[in-house]
């Protein structure tokens, strides 16, 4: 929970429309300060580059992509360039420190379409260019592994949809130990 009781950190998709919607961005972005990634949750478009960039002063931190080959060490330091990864195929990965800090992790889900976001602190997202009609929407908690679906019709200029996820301490206890699925 965020502000105000908002939900950080969840993955927000459209799919099921007609067209094409491509990526505006060429990479997606996360930073290291303090000891923690900026975002619990990353989602990115198949194709992208993952940029992880250290904004802390003194400390360097070993980013690396689990569940992608791995090539070589990669140190994001102090300040410097970003480290850059390359998912090989859509799919779930794990950003993680390999200086062993198990704390520092994030994940991250790289999609084959560009219509998705994270919901930041405030529990706000935005999604743009999806075309109009009929659009399947889908919320993920990763924390948790709960996740909403909602068909809607999108129409012509602003469309506002709000999303509920509903923790199940009995559900999330059976499911414990268990990786959310993409």
């Amino acid at each position: 929970m965020g502000q105000q009781n908002a939900l950080a950190d969840a993955l927000v998709t459209v799919v099921n429309y007609g067209g094409y919607v491509p990526e505006n961005e060429e990479a997606e972005k996360v930073t290291i300060h303090g000891c923690a990634f900026s975002s619990r949750t990353v989602a990115m478009t198949f194709g992208q580059r993952l940029e992880v960039a250290n904004l802390d002063p003194l400390e360097a931190y070993m980013p690396n992509l689990e569940g992608a080959p791995f090539m070589a060490v990669l140190v994001a330091m102090p300040q410097g360039e970003a480290v850059r990864f390359h998912p090989p195929q859509p799919g779930y990965y794990e950003l993680v420190d390999k200086m062993p800090k198990p704390f520092l992790k994030s994940q991250v889900f790289v999609l084959k379409f560009a219509t998705h976001d994270v919901t930041g602190l405030d529990g706000q997202f935005e999604i743009k260019n999806i075309p109009v009609g009929k659009v399947l929407t889908a919320a993920l908690l990763p924390a948790i592994d709960q996740d909403v679906k909602k068909e809607i019709e999108i129409k012509e200029g602003d469309n506002t949809l709000d999303f509920e996820l509903n923790f199940d301490l009995e559900k999330h206890k059976e499911k414990k130990g268990a990786t959310p699925s993409p």
